[in-house]
């Protein structure tokens, strides 16, 4: 928005000092076009996407919202910016960084570093199923409890945890871990398989998956959770949030590649 040219430009000089290139996003918003609509047409090539908010473009937060969620879907890393004095905490299910003292751009730096270094593609089957391992720990996931039933299939990297949840010992959760290269997406008889699995563990489902649901899926898991069944999906864009929320164990599992661009 015009309103935030100056923060924008403070922030990309913060940014640009520590070697993030920064392509700022200058057009103008035809009237009656969707700002969300604009934003994901200037994006094809960018790694990360900073939505600059402040109190004078409060109005464009459903805007916002929708520009996210789209983005999100497409792999880029969304990251909202807050310049001060910030008057939202939260957006589409991720924190708002405050754009303030102490250190903000070096601070938003290491962030956007940590999002780019997110690549679940980089890890093997094993370390993919290790990762999910420490986050459910991380999550409050009971840790003598977790152990793993075994691979469904020698081809597959298929396996099933059976999780007690610390804060209710009896809550028992069938976690099935699905590790797919290059973006794969989850199918309908995924989504079948494990509700079916869980409802004779007399568990809950938690479905945890490298890839992204298809919209069928989507609907599948919907229909599932409005049955006496329940199905959580933990997909790669949900992992990033995590893993954003927990950088050791982003560092521990993942290598970062070259980072060269960043927008607004």
């Amino acid at each position: 928005m015009r309103e935030d040219n100056a923060a924008a430009d403070e922030i990309a000089h913060d940014l640009e000092k520590r070697g993030i290139a920064v392509r700022l996003d200058r057009a103008d918003i035809s009237w009656g076009e969707s700002w969300a609509a604009h934003v994901r047409s200037t994006v094809e090539t960018t790694y990360t996407f900073g939505l600059i908010i402040s109190q004078d473009s409060s109005r464009y937060t459903h805007d916002w919202e929708e520009a996210a969620t789209a983005l999100d879907r497409r792999g880029i890393d969304v990251v909202a910016v807050a310049t001060p004095p910030p008057f939202i905490e939260s957006l589409a299910g991720r924190p708002v960084f405050n754009y303030a003292d102490p250190s903000p751009g070096g601070r938003l730096a290491d962030r956007i570093e940590l999002g780019a270094a997110i690549n679940f593609d980089l890890l093997s089957g094993s370390q993919f199923e290790a990762l999910v391992a420490d986050l459910l720990r991380r999550y409050g996931y009971g840790y003598q409890a977790l152990a793993w039933a075994g691979r469904s299939t020698e081809s597959d990297n298929d396996y099933d945890l059976q999780v007690a949840h610390d804060p209710r010992g009896d809550e028992k959760f069938l976690v099935q871990v699905k590790d797919y290269r290059h973006r794969g997406r989850i199918s309908v008889n995924d989504i079948q398989r494990l509700a079916v699995r869980a409802r004779e563990h007399d568990a809950r489902g938690i479905l945890v998956t490298s890839g992204q649901l298809t919209s069928v899926a989507k609907k599948a898991v919907d229909q599932i959770n409005g049955s006496a069944d329940h199905l959580q999906v933990l997909d790669s864009l949900v992992l990033r949030q995590m893993l954003v929320a927990n950088p050791d164990l982003a560092q521990q599992y993942l290598t970062a590649p070259d980072t060269d661009m960043a927008s607004k």
